[in-house]
Formats: C-alpha cells, structure tokens, sequence
C-alpha cells in the first residue's frame, strides 16, 4: 500500500483500520450463523420448527459477509499491486539519468 501516493504513517493506520474492519465483519457473520444454527437447534429439539427458510436467510447473510470481504480483499490486493507497477512505471520513464538530456 505504501508508495507514491500513501505516505508509511497512512499506510499503516489504513492497513490496522482494513484488518479491524475486516474482523468486525467476521465476528459478525460467525455470530450471525451461530446463532442461526443455535435458534434451529432449539426450535428442532422443542419439535415445533417454524418458519424454516429464516434460518437459511440469516445463515446466507453471514456467508454473504465473508464472500463479500474476500472477494474486497482480493480486489484491493490487485489494485494495490496495479498501483505499485504503475508508480514504479512511471519512476523509469521519468528517470533521465546523472545529467539532463534533451
């Protein structure tokens, strides 16, 4: 991420910042199947399984959350890849040399 365009102190507070948001997404979605899973189990074992497909709702929401934060992860992976071959192109195409020449 550090480069041209992101100075290390920026790079770093937005690498702990992505990591601390990524997490909360984790924690969310793992909490949010659990309890799905834990709310099926009571209503399975008391016989009276009610509306059904909420569970399948709640369940593909949080593996929504983790196909969504990969697939953000991977993209700003490339794109900070992109960059950096960018920001490193652009460095040899204006490097002229010890002098100047015309």
């Amino acid at each position: 991420m550090e480069g041209f365009r992101v100075c290390p102190r920026c790079a770093a507070r937005q690498r702990r910042s992505t990591i601390l948001g990524l997490g909360f997404l984790g924690l969310l979605a793992t909490v949010t199947m659990v309890a799905a899973g834990l709310g099926a189990l009571k209503d399975a074992r008391q016989g009276q399984f009610g509306p059904w497909w909420i569970y399948v709702v709640v369940c593909g929401s949080g593996l929504g959350l983790i196909g969504l934060s990969i697939f953000v992860w991977r993209q700003t992976q490339a794109a900070n890849r992109r960059a950096a071959n960018n920001d490193a192109a652009a460095a040899r195409r204006y490097d002229v040399g010890g002098e100047y020449q015309p």
